[in-house]
């Protein structure tokens, strides 16, 4: 029996195909395009307290700045 939602696999599949660009391979955006377009750093433990899931997930969903500044997935 196949659990329900996404599996971990299948997130960090999702991460380095779509997510690395901005956020980087270890979600620092240190990188120059990370660098480049703002990628948040999720490695910052002051933005991670300071930032619920209900909040990530809605970017994800929605993207942000109408898409502009980051897609919806």
């Amino acid at each position: 029996m196949a659990a329900d939602g996404p599996q971990p696999k299948d997130l960090r599949l999702f991460y380095q195909q779509h997510c690395t660009r901005c956020h980087g391979a270890d979600g620092a955006a240190r990188d120059a395009a990370g660098k480049d377009l703002r990628g948040q750093d999720f490695t910052n433990a002051q933005w991670l307290e300071g930032t619920s899931d209900e909040k990530m997930t809605k970017v994800i969903l929605k993207g942000k700045f109408f898409g502009l500044a980051m897609p919806a997935f």
